[in-house]
């Protein structure tokens, strides 16, 4: 079905091709062919004989995603996990049922211990990276990055599981009173790893928050990715999962990848983002000239190249959202922004008349707002997968 949409974008199969845009190109560490399936691809779809017009887009980051107990991204993948997450936000409760179903308990359990024990193809594929899921499911590569319990807070859910089998095996050596009470109330029955998961979920539920990296562990190997000229610099979803995600720096990672081979790979990766993207969306954005509208951003360079992506993650409480959102922190990289020719940001403050005057403008395709007599390439169709 995948291989019967993407075909769409052939002109040789459907008279013209379809410009398509398709997330995501990312080396998946518990499938490591997915990645280059989907570089196969591009390359396949966008030749002479199938004639399209197809953009896998890649991601400039570690694929780290942030999950509140079982509310997550990964869940989508997951019928287990997605059955949490249609329970409303609020409704702990009704996650608490589901999570004491003893069929519910069972099924979680066929999920979470598949290809981990015994001999099976499950085991094999796991064994080679070879997996059906994204999420690797392995305690050591979840972290705690919140939690009521706040002793916790760095550890994986492996070195949990090792403090309650020692509370198991001693009783107090080594446990202290709050862990205890956690372990005694909550933790009961508890004999592997899914057992664990399981009783997280039920005593911290959305209190808890923790972290992965399920995709892009290898720098190296992002920076083919986001340098293959078949691919497209994106995907930076932050937008669509304000807890779960911290990616609306990934342009700068991009830059500051791209960097390491110098000023003319650093001038390729500009112009992939911004003139390459515009002319994919068929908008009038992108290039610096006489009549363009005046969207700059400044970067320095000596701090870019010395910019520590993780150390700039933040939660910070939103009073729109009356919650906390994840961001990224990238003080002194980006010195000036300019919107329709308005300085907006500039030495790390933002100006008064931002969000409070119209600056910006609709990018649509086939013309442009700002000047209706000026015609941008024909209108973009495009397929978001």
């Amino acid at each position: 079905g995948t291989i019967r949409t993407f075909l769409l974008t052939s002109g040789r199969l459907h008279g013209k091709p379809l410009k398509t845009t398709v997330v995501a190109a990312m080396d998946v560490h518990s499938n490591r062919k997915l990645v280059r399936l989907g570089r196969l691809l591009s390359r396949v779809l966008n030749s002479r004989l199938l004639n399209g017009d197809f953009h896998l887009q890649a991601l400039a980051a570690p694929f780290k995603t942030w999950s509140d107990g079982a509310v997550t991204p990964l869940a989508e993948e997951i019928p287990e996990l997605r059955s949490l997450n249609e329970i409303d936000l609020e409704d702990r409760q009704a996650r608490r049922r589901i999570l004491e179903d003893p069929e519910y308990i069972r099924a979680f359990r066929a999920m979470w211990m598949k290809g981990k024990r015994g001999f099976s193809l499950a085991r094999l594929k796991r064994m080679l990276r070879l997996e059906d899921f994204a999420f690797t499911r392995s305690l050591e590569d979840m972290r705690i990055e919140v939690c009521p319990l706040k002793r916790w807070e760095g550890q994986t859910f492996a070195q949990v599981l090792d403090r309650y089998f020692t509370f198991k095996r001693t009783s107090s050596d080594g446990v202290h009173e709050d862990e205890r009470r956690v372990f005694t109330a909550e933790f009961a029955g508890v004999e592997d790893e899914a057992d664990l998961v399981l009783a997280m979920l039920r005593a911290f539920d959305c209190e808890l928050s923790w972290s992965t990296i399920s995709a892009n562990r290898d720098p190296r190997t992002v920076r083919k990715l986001i340098m293959d000229p078949l691919l497209l610099p994106g995907f930076n979803d932050s937008g669509a999962h304000l807890t779960n995600m911290a990616f609306y720096d990934a342009n700068l990672r991009a830059l500051k990848l791209a960097a390491q081979g110098g000023d003319k790979d650093t001038a390729y990766m500009v112009r992939r983002l911004t003139r390459t993207p515009a002319e994919v969306f068929g908008v009038d954005a992108g290039t610096m000239g006489i009549g363009d509208v005046a969207d700059l951003v400044v970067i320095d360079p000596a701090q870019l190249g010395q910019y520590d992506a993780d150390v700039g993650v933040r939660r910070i409480y939103r009073e729109a959202f009356h919650h906390e959102q994840l961001v990224n922190r990238s003080d002194g990289v980006v010195s000036r922004v300019i919107i329709g020719g308005a300085v907006v940001f500039e030495d790390g403050h933002f100006s008064d008349h931002l969000g409070q005057s119209k600056l910006g403008r609709v990018l649509l395709p086939g013309k442009d707002p700002a000047n209706p007599s000026r015609q941008n390439p024909a209108p973009a169709e495009v397929v978001y997968g």
